[in-house]
């Protein structure tokens, strides 16, 4: 896995929230959320703000964890895999969370070090091999493939409009999504469920 030999002293944070998981297996799962800045992806679809908003040290970000109830952890982005997360991911061990990635597939991952792995592709040809959860970003008239890669869980995920739209929800893609997963149930339909919630 990138960067997990390495040593940080900081990171850098979009921000870190506690709501629910919207999307995929876990839909519904109570869970604080690390979202990390940047990404090494510039999707024009993407609808996540992944700038860098704060520095936080590892002592820091374990405080934050801590003083919120759920016990799972999620790291997402942007693409955390760009910064180097062994002395993070250790400190959460020994707080007794549940670690939780999202990544782009960019970077290679070792399992062990986390209790779920979430790829959604970015490129045609990801790093990854093995993870629990795919899911595939899809819009009306496309094809899933699973990239060479085995998953636990197949999803399919509506594209939706990139951030700054006033448009939430692509109904068409939806829509499609839908009808797709009722012909093809080798996949599971996953939507964002905290824009439908109105929630983070």
């Amino acid at each position: 896995m990138e960067n997990t030999n390495k040593q940080s002293s900081s990171y850098f944070i979009n921000e870190i929230f506690t709501s629910i998981q919207g999307e995929g297996y876990w839909t519904g799962l109570p869970a604080t959320f690390i979202r990390f800045a940047g990404c090494n992806v510039n999707c024009d679809f993407c609808d996540t703000d992944y700038s860098h908003k704060e520095t936080l040290t590892i002592p820091q970000i374990i405080k934050r964890v801590t003083s919120e109830e759920p016990n799972t952890v999620i790291l997402t982005g942007g693409e955390p895999l760009l910064q180097p997360l062994q002395r993070l991911i250790e400190e959460l061990k020994k707080n007794s969370f549940k670690i939780h990635l999202e990544t782009n597939g960019t970077f290679p991952v070792l399992p062990e070090y986390f209790d779920w792995v979430t790829v959604s592709p970015k490129t045609k040809s990801p790093a990854v091999v093995v993870c629990d959860e795919l899911r595939v970003l899809l819009k009306k008239g496309e094809i899933p493939h699973d990239y060479g890669m085995y998953a636990k869980h197949y999803f399919i995920s509506p594209l939706n409009p990139p951030k700054g739209s006033l448009q939430k929800i692509d109904k068409e893609n939806l829509n499609y999504c839908l009808n797709y997963v009722l012909h093809h149930p080798t996949w599971r339909l996953s939507v964002q469920l905290h824009k439908y919630l109105d929630i983070l």
